[in-house]
């Protein structure tokens, strides 16, 4: 199972997987791709791509749409975190009903660096410090992140490399998230201080774990 928002990372992931599901012994691939009904035609426009970039590739393609803001409610939780939880849930049910052995998903270095600011803003241990993991067991299969050690640079070639044109979710330009916050008011600003800190904080995660 491959998470498709039809944006860079996550299309990236999916072309290189095709790439080397014979390298991989990979002998099914079904993207997944999640409309939370926030961003309203753009939502729908991500959809439609990611519906064409997995026909493209001739890969299986899954949709499924969600009232997110309404479940946010529900489990009285913030919407990014409502998100997150109906993500991985429906990655984790289409896993059962297809016999997935791994659900890929497209976090990258960035990513890491992010994840590594808000546990020390939150307060953490070494086991925060060392970030996501390139596998972990989930409730059914493995959750396995294959671009966590790609910069959003290098996917951007990457993509453009591949003749693909993902979509861009207009809300990562603005500061409106808990993640977009750390990045337009943390991380961007400690790159333009010590360029290359973001890689650092990555590698050093690395380390760490």
């Amino acid at each position: 199972v491959v998470g498709l928002s039809g944006g860079p990372d996550s299309a990236c992931m999916l072309c290189g997987l095709v790439q080397l599901r014979e390298e991989l012994g990979i002998r099914r691939i079904c993207a997944v791709h999640i409309n939370h009904g926030l961003r309203g035609e753009e939502a729908d426009r991500d959809e439609a791509y990611s519906r064409c970039l997995s026909e493209t590739l001739g890969t299986e393609f899954r949709s499924y749409r969600f009232n997110v803001s309404a479940e946010a409610e529900r489990w009285r939780t913030g919407s990014e975190a409502a998100g997150r939880r109906i993500r991985y849930e429906t990655f984790e049910r289409v896993s059962r009903e297809i016999g997935a052995e791994r659900t890929a998903v497209a976090h990258n270095s960035d990513d890491q660096a992010e994840t590594i600011l808000m546990r020390i803003l939150r307060g953490t241990g070494v086991a925060g410090l060392s970030g996501m993991e390139y596998v972990r067991d989930a409730g059914y299969g493995k959750i396995i992140r294959p671009i966590l050690d790609m910069s959003r640079r290098e996917i951007e070639d990457f993509c453009r490399d591949n003749g693909l044109s993902p979509v861009q979710d207009s809300t990562n330009d603005k500061p409106v998230y808990t993640r977009n916050k750390i990045r337009h008011l943390l991380l961007m600003p400690m790159e333009q201080i010590w360029p290359g800190s973001v890689s650092r904080m990555a590698r050093t995660a690395e380390q760490l774990r």
